[in-house]
C-alpha cells in the first residue's frame, strides 16, 4: 500500500531552475536515480533536486504555465485599454 502524501501546491518552490546534473544523485521526491548530464529541476533554497517525472516538477510546470498565461492576458488587456483611451 502506497501512503505517500502529495506535496501541497503551496510548498512548491518559486524559483526552481532546470539544470543539467553535474554528478549522479537521487530525486528528493521519488528517490529515482539521476545520472550525470540529465536535465533536473533544482531548488536553490532547499538545495534539492527533482527529476522531471516527480510531482514537484509537474506542479512547478503547471504554476509556470499559469504565470505565463496571466502575463499574456494582462498584456493583451493593457494594449486594448491603451488603444481604447487613445481613440477617445
Amino acid at each position: 500500500m502506497n501512503l505517500q502524501k502529495k506535496p501541497s501546491p503551496y510548498l512548491v518552490p518559486k524559483f526552481m531552475r532546470v539544470i543539467s546534473a553535474k554528478f549522479p544523485c537521487h530525486c528528493a521526491d521519488t528517490g529515482r536515480r539521476i545520472f550525470r548530464g540529465e536535465s533536473v529541476y533544482y531548488d536553490p533554497a532547499g538545495r534539492r533536486v527533482f527529476c522531471p517525472r516527480s510531482d514537484m516538477a509537474r506542479m512547478y510546470e503547471s504554476q509556470q504555465e499559469a504565470r505565463n498565461v496571466r502575463a499574456y492576458v494582462d498584456a493583451q488587456e493593457t494594449a486594448y485599454f491603451d488603444n481604447f483611451a487613445r481613440n477617445l
